[in-house]
């Protein structure tokens, strides 16, 4: 079974995977700035301790000065203040500054060395006649702390040139991963979205084809595998798919049996009811009335159920077209014979421009199409008006028709749906003139089987123009 994830479960994956890869990411940054912090640390204790080792080099280095200038300079007491409130002060600190291991050596060498001293001077000034041999003590003490200063002093800036090295290549690989880190981010979003595109926008666009499938009445694809929401879409679109064929079964039988079973005995009985009205059957005028009266009812009835078979045929894709060259002026002189009786009623006059136009059509069915938009003219005109045809080029490629009549018009909202079927759009202050509100949407299957277009163009009080499109003949 193929295995597909919901959509819900599918968003929660690819969260999680940039969630899991953003948390191992912010890890290793975290521990590269924990090296790179600590390394930093480092450098400013080994700096402290620097800067203690050259205050002192700086003191001992005047106390040797000093003696130099007095070999017995321990009489001095000026000397003897200097070295005990400065230089003592910083050896006694070095041990709270200098508190790693390899310092703790070196700091206590130079804190016993500072202590000796510290212990030579005493004796010097109690012991008057030891001087000279406390002298060479005190001289070569002063000259070890002076070399274990230097050693602490060598040693702590060999450290600071360690840390500031181990600075820079952990900031190169702090660089160096957050770099990484965007690239692999992009890779993976591009991963994901080349995933994505493969399942839920192919399954998308496979139902968005099957729409158009079953617009168009052709075979559908195959079911999606799997189970998730797409999948179950795809199955009751199938499911729809196959109930509209078994209705659109039903239809046609339904307009079978309307075909052969309705029209043919109403056609029966319509020419009864016609030979009755003129009299062939006796000449009583009420009955010749009343014949005449359900023959017209009859012949409602009839166009009706002919308007249904042909809307019926037009749907399912069975409208033959026999296309030949035809030409327009012919085309319009037809239609006009067929609605004279009707314009010579309604007291409106019929005028058709004069063209030598040719188009590529059904000659048959072009004059339906003319005679059903006449006969709309025709029904909504005032009387003494006039309805106008003409014929022009549109472009290269068709031919306009434009048919105007000088009506009330119909409205922006109506206008739209004017073609649809089963619509009736009551005219400006008009009432029902009747229909079924069929012809214009079989006008429009008609035009549109041609690989033309219809439309209407109106104004209220002023009248409307209805068009159509169709493609001149080369």
């Amino acid at each position: 079974m193929n295995f597909q994830p919901k959509l819900a479960h599918q968003g929660f994956i690819i969260v999680a995977i940039f969630v899991a890869f953003d948390l191992i990411f912010s890890l290793f940054v975290a521990s590269l700035l924990s090296d790179l912090q600590s390394s930093l640390q480092q450098q400013r204790h080994a700096k402290r301790v620097l800067q203690l080792t050259c205050a002192l080099l700086i003191d001992e280095g005047r106390i040797w000065l000093s003696q130099t200038d007095t070999p017995i300079g321990f009489g001095s007491v000026e000397l003897k203040e200097t070295f005990t409130k400065s230089s003592m002060a910083l050896v006694h600190k070095l041990p709270s500054v200098a508190d790693l291991p390899a310092e703790q050596k070196r700091v206590s060498r130079i804190v016993a060395l500072s202590d000796d001293i510290s212990l030579l001077t005493k004796r010097y000034f109690i012991e008057k006649q030891n001087r000279q041999s406390i002298l060479t003590s005190y001289y070569i003490a002063v000259n070890d702390i002076f070399n274990a200063i230097t050693d602490l002093n060598s040693y702590e800036s060999e450290e600071i040139d360690k840390y500031e090295k181990q600075c820079a290549e952990s900031r190169d690989r702090l660089k160096t991963a957050v770099g990484g880190g965007v690239c692999i981010n992009l890779v993976l979003a591009v991963l994901l979205i080349i995933q994505f595109n493969q399942s839920t926008a192919r399954r998308l666009a496979a139902i968005d084809d099957n729409m158009k499938r079953l617009a168009q009445n052709a075979e559908l694809n195959p079911t999606l595998p799997g189970n998730d929401e797409l999948s179950r879409i795809d199955q009751t679109f199938h499911e729809i798919a196959s109930e509209r064929k078994r209705v659109e079964q039903l239809k046609q039988e339904f307009v079978q049996m309307v075909s052969h079973d309705l029209r043919t005995p109403l056609n029966a009985i319509y020419g009864f009811m016609t030979l009755l009205s003129e009299g062939a059957y006796g000449d009583d005028a009420r009955l010749r009335e009343r014949g005449k009266q359900t023959a017209e009812s009859l012949d409602r009835l009839i166009r009706l159920i002919n308007d249904l078979l042909q809307l019926q045929k037009a749907e399912s894709g069975h409208v033959s077209l026999d296309i030949a060259p035809c030409l327009l002026s012919q085309v319009l002189s037809l239609s006009k014979s067929s609605v004279e009786d009707a314009a010579r009623r309604a007291q409106v006059q019929i005028q058709i421009a004069e063209t030598d136009l040719v188009v590529s059509a059904d000659q048959d069915r072009l004059v339906q199409v003319i005679v059903n938009l006449l006969s709309n003219a025709i029904k909504f005109s005032p009387s003494n008006s006039t309805v106008s045809v003409v014929a022009s080029k549109d472009d290269d490629d068709f031919v306009r028709i434009s048919i105007t009549d000088q009506g009330p018009g119909i409205a922006d909202q109506d206008q739209a749906r004017i073609f649809e079927r089963f619509v009736q759009v009551h005219r400006s202050g008009e009432v029902s003139k009747g229909g079924m509100g069929l012809g214009l949407s079989i006008c429009k299957m008609i035009v549109e089987a041609h690989g033309g277009t219809i439309g209407v163009v109106s104004q209220a009080d002023r009248g409307s123009t209805f068009w159509l499109t169709l493609p001149a003949e080369s």
